[in-house]
């Protein structure tokens, strides 16, 4: 698979300020430089001054492998800068809300999570959940600008000036991969992960998967993530202190690599569990990921992504098999992709059950006009092979048997 080229005005930038040998002062990526500009105040970052300095490593740690490894091209070193300037500046604003939350209270319904590998209809199944009015799934333009906290009204406000930011931002992603949209479409008013959460704090699996940072996921990986989850329910509370309402309705595929952290701070928690054949999964993962990097760096394997991510999935699920069997039965439901797929309806049905909650004619009819708005190929076709990412078909069933074992049934 070759990447596709990025637009011919961003190649033209690319080829300039490569000629001038020149990094334009947008797109300088000096930690300390973006801290004393945008968090002068430190300690304002953390929820405690200890605290905080874990924050403040985080994002050197992140600034530094962006600066040193992810080989960005001169138009991808603009784009990290913005986004770690916007995150950075958010929350500075934010952190003193999140030390006192207006009500932390645990009273509301136990949350329900959507775990599974990519590319398993985690988005199908969260953004179908969704239409439920008593369930509350974050949006994409509330999480990217959740201060102040959004009320009912905002979010019912088509001409909210949040909305309207955050679609301009998925407009120039239109523009730069328009083929993204059939991998993974994107709107300001649609559900967002939470890992889009996560990355308030410089604490965050999907920064490797927009850039090649080996030494910022390998700190990652040894540390702890449960003050990443004490502050990821912290967030939520700030979103729904204007109208204490509904069950969270939440989803992340990263959260199989940091299950332990996640069922230790929501014990409560509901949990749905995708399953798909990892050989299926596995290209159309690398394809994704090929075309996140390729926006910001013209140094993209895409081979060698297939390669790290098939050991990085599997190293998640043998993960998630461990914390899974402590979870019990009621708290848990395994989801078939091809049952999800088929009949996805049925499968919503199937949930309900499961939980007892409550499945309306009124909500029924609701998920009936996402599922005709929202069908898998409105937006065309993803077109992936596993030739091109040179994955052993016989080597991915072996690395994944444990996995394979486990949900014969689901993946059959």
């Amino acid at each position: 698979m070759t990447p596709r080229p990025s637009p011919a005005p961003v190649r033209a930038f690319n080829w300039i300020a490569r000629r001038l040998d020149r990094t334009p002062a947008r797109g300088r990526l000096d930690p300390e430089a973006l801290l004393q500009t945008h968090a002068p105040q430190r300690e304002r970052l953390g929820l405690a001054p200890a605290d905080a300095d874990e924050v403040v490593d985080g994002f050197r740690r992140l600034v530094d492998s962006l600066r040193d490894e992810a080989r960005l091209t001169p138009f991808g070193r603009i784009v990290a800068q913005q986004n770690l300037v916007r995150l950075l500046t958010t929350r500075s604003s934010l952190a003193p809300r999140l030390r006192a939350p207006p009500s932390a209270k645990s009273s509301l319904a136990p949350p329900l999570f959507i775990v599974g590998l990519p590319r398993t209809g985690t988005t199908l199944l969260h953004g179908l959940l969704a239409q439920d009015p008593e369930l509350r799934a974050p949006l994409t333009w509330e999480v990217a600008y959740p201060e102040p906290a959004p009320t009912q009204a905002d979010r019912a406000n088509a001409r909210d000036p949040r909305r309207l930011r955050a679609r301009r931002q998925l407009r120039i992603l239109d523009w730069l991969r328009p083929e993204f949209r059939a991998i993974h479409p994107m709107d300001a008013i649609a559900p967002q992960e939470c890992v889009a959460i996560m990355a308030y704090r410089f604490a965050n699996h999907a920064f490797h998967v927009s850039y090649d940072i080996p030494a910022y996921q390998a700190w990652l990986d040894r540390r702890s993530f449960l003050a990443v989850y004490r502050e990821h329910r912290r967030f939520l509370a700030h979103l729904q202190w204007p109208e204490q309402r509904g069950r969270w309705l939440l989803k992340s595929p990263l959260h199989l690599r940091t299950l332990d952290a996640l069922v230790a701070i929501y014990p409560e928690a509901r949990l749905v569990w995708t399953h798909r054949a990892p050989l299926e999964v596995l290209p159309s993962w690398a394809s994704l990921v090929t075309s996140l990097r390729s926006l910001t760096s013209d140094a993209v394997d895409p081979r060698a992504i297939a390669r790290e991510f098939t050991g990085r999935w599997a190293d998640a699920l043998d993960h998630a098999l461990a914390t899974g069997a402590s979870i019990g039965p009621r708290q848990r439901l395994d989801v078939s992709y091809a049952r999800l797929v088929a009949s996805p309806l049925q499968t919503v049905a199937a949930l309900y059950r499961h939980f007892d909650l409550e499945l309306t004619p009124a909500t029924l009819a609701r998920m009936r006009s996402y599922l005709a708005a929202h069908h898998q190929r409105r937006h065309g076709v993803h077109r992936y092979r596993l030739a091109d990412f040179g994955l052993d078909p016989d080597a991915v069933r072996h690395r994944f048997a444990a996995y394979h074992q486990a949900h014969a049934r689901e993946l059959e």
